[in-house]
């Protein structure tokens, strides 16, 4: 049991009607987010049944705390915001209804000193489908930048996607019985979805628009890209950037937390001796600052607050009701505001209200003075390390290029017996028995400065490799990568050359792509065959010269 609380900076509970109804609302139904004609402060977005409300807590008592409120003709089930038509600058808010989805501009109108000013929804989009919808998410899918896409799921777990008010395609999971969470990873192009089987798998846009509905009935079967068996249900899921080069994927279970790269790296995972009902996961700090810190919040079904950072429990708290969502906010009188919504329709804004002192033995902190002159000459070193990264002229560490840091030598083997060998339908010999190994070195004199290196193998058919790319994490003095190349086919060969492309990304985020060829040995292709010196058929040319002798062929006269 804590002994603190959360405090009360603003509630709409004077707001509400007298007459509340429970259970109209879910977690998707809070929404806070920025607004042009507002960005002086967060609106906080709340549906209600039919309604739309629009609040922008303050602290004066005299202005009103509600920008507007809007009633549809169908429920609300959830309320998102993104730019989804492309002549738009500010952002725009979604409202998803059983069988239609709308967006709207959130405009605002000044207007004379006594009247204030006037706000009201411009409709932009309107589109109607026929499978009853559960949720929906949205984002630039496909790396569209201009635009974000909307991917509604339905009743049945069908994912349907549309641009704007155009359907695109649909998918459709033979488990996935129920809906379930459903998210976009923006930084790998890829979706988090959560099946009936207690599982989480990860797939590519590029995977579900491959295996839409047409494709399913043909029995194609779509692997993901990473799987995780929670053995519990995924009740909601959260992707958050942390880094330049990666996203972390919160999912909360029944009775767990768990967090993943977009790799599907497990980064922690924590158990819980309480019943989970929402989070909000959030970063402090700006995502390309490497102290940059994860911290995730859970509400509990007694009305508790825990804030985890990776698995150790920074606060507690008690709410001041019980949540079904949670979120942040920054309005302008309060930096980091804690929204919740209670299932009656109750938002609540508050601050956790004191320090939590996790270290009581530390002695107190002393700022020490520092030399103003030694701050510059460091301030212009860093700037000067800037200048170089940024003109791309040459690198942080002495200014020597990727190629001196990394040696590359590629070359390749005798051929074998080929493991991979096909055969033919029409007769039962194999295409051919050989592969050729390729061989790549890779030596680095210092391993810190070279973040990761891929590896890409290029050859012309009927060639192919056993593995078209291979990744390393970190190269450790000496790497030796092999590949093999062997025929898949009975075809014309027109190449015989290897391309190797080396991507290599040092440690200051510097990509350069190097290039290696080698030529497959001719004994790969081709097999000895004896000599037929008289044959069944013979041929006869007569000509009215005289014959060339060798000497003139091969001396060109």
């Amino acid at each position: 049991m804590s002994i603190f609380k959360v405090k009360q900076w603003w509630s709409n509970n004077k707001l509400q009607n007298e007459e509340t109804i429970e259970g109209i609302q879910n977690a998707n139904c809070l929404k806070v987010d920025k607004f042009n004609s507002h960005s002086d402060s967060d609106c906080i977005l709340v549906g209600e049944g039919t309604l739309l409300k629009v609040y922008k807590p303050n602290l004066d008592e005299g202005s009103s705390h509600i920008l507007l409120e809007t009633q549809f003709s169908d429920v609300v089930l959830q309320i998102e915001t993104g730019k989804f038509t492309g002549n738009c600058e500010d952002r725009q808010i979604i409202v998803l209804h059983p069988q239609s989805y709308e967006v709207f501009h959130l405009k605002r109108k000044e207007g004379h000193m006594e009247a204030g000013d006037q706000n009201y929804l411009v409709p932009t989009i309107k589109h109607s489908f026929t499978r009853k919808a559960d949720s929906l998410t949205c984002g630039p899918f496909g790396n569209i930048k201009t635009r974000d896409f909307i991917c509604i799921q339905s009743l049945d777990g069908s994912l349907s996607f549309f641009d704007q008010d155009t359907f695109l395609f649909m998918c459709i999971f033979n488990d996935v019985i129920i809906p379930s969470p459903v998210c976009y990873i923006a930084s790998s192009d890829s979706f988090v979805i959560c099946k009936s089987t207690w599982v989480i798998e990860i797939y590519s846009y590029q995977q579900l628009r491959e295996s839409s509905e047409l494709t399913l009935r043909q029995n194609k079967k779509n692997i993901p890209q990473w799987v995780y068996n929670a053995g519990e249900e995924i009740t909601r899921v959260q992707v958050i950037q942390t880094s330049n080069n990666f996203s972390s994927i919160v999912a909360l279970g029944e009775r767990h937390v768990y967090c993943f790269q977009d790799n599907g790296l497990m980064k922690f995972m924590i158990k819980f001796d309480f019943m989970p009902i929402c989070f909000c996961a959030y970063l402090i700090g700006w995502y390309y600052e490497p102290g940059a810190r994860l911290l995730v919040m859970v509400t509990s079904d007694d009305s508790k607050l825990y804030i985890y950072e990776g698995t150790t429990l920074l606060w507690s708290c008690s709410l001041l009701h019980p949540a079904i969502s949670i979120s942040r906010c920054f309005i302008k009188s309060l930096s980091g505001g804690l929204v919740t919504l209670s299932a009656n329709g109750i938002v609540n804004v508050g601050y956790l209200g004191t320090e939590p002192d996790l270290n009581s033995t530390a002695p107190p902190m002393i700022n020490e003075i520092s030399d103003p002159e030694q701050v510059q000459m460091e301030l212009e070193v860093v700037e000067e390390s800037l200048r170089k990264i940024l003109n791309n002229n040459e690198d942080v560490d002495n200014g020597r290029s990727i190629e001196q840091l990394l040696k590359i030598k590629a070359d390749v083997g005798k051929p074998v017996q080929n493991l991979f060998q096909e055969f033919s339908k029409d007769k039962n010999e194999s295409l051919h028995l050989l592969m050729c190994p390729v061989i790549v070195i890779l030596t680095c004199e210092d391993p810190k400065l070279i973040l990761s290196v891929q590896v890409t193998y290029v050859c012309h058919s009927p060639f192919s490799c056993s593995e078209s790319t291979i990744c390393l994490d970190d190269v450790n003095g000496t790497e030796i990568i092999e590949n093999q190349v062997f025929l898949t086919s009975e075809g014309d060969i027109s190449d015989t050359q290897v391309k190797i492309l080396i991507t290599i990304t040092d440690n200051t985020g510097k990509i350069a792509v190097l290039t290696r060829k080698v030529l497959l040995p001719l004994s790969l292709y081709c097999t000895p065959a004896e000599n037929v010196g008289d044959g069944r058929f013979k041929l006869r040319i007569q000509t009215n010269k005289p014959c060339v002798e060798f000497s003139k062929i091969f001396t060109g006269e």
